[in-house]
C-alpha cells in the first residue's frame, strides 16, 4: 500500500461525512418548511375558511411532505422509495 493509496482511502470517509451531514441539513430545511407551510395554512383557514389559497397552500404542503419522504429514504440508505 502505498502512500498515495492511503490518502484516497481515507479521503473517503470525510467525504461521506460531509454528504450526510448535507443530506440531514436538506432534511432539516425542509421540516421546517413543511412546519411553516402547515402554521400558514392554519392561519388562512381560520381567518378566510377554505379557499382557492388555502387549496394552493394544501399542494405545497403535499410537495415538501413528498420530498420529505425521498430525502428520508436516501438518508437510511435506501436511495429511493421504490427500494426502501
Amino acid at each position: 500500500m502505498t502512500k498515495r493509496s492511503r490518502s484516497r482511502k481515507s479521503a473517503a470517509p470525510a467525504t461521506n461525512t460531509v454528504d450526510e451531514r448535507q443530506l440531514l441539513e436538506a432534511i432539516m430545511a425542509v421540516i421546517l418548511q413543511y412546519k411553516a407551510a402547515c402554521r400558514r395554512f392554519n392561519q388562512r383557514r381560520k381567518a378566510l375558511g377554505f379557499d382557492y389559497g388555502c387549496s394552493r397552500m394544501l399542494d405545497q404542503i403535499a410537495l415538501r411532505k413528498s420530498l420529505l419522504h425521498l430525502l428520508m429514504a436516501e438518508a437510511l440508505g435506501g436511495g429511493s422509495p421504490a427500494t426502501a
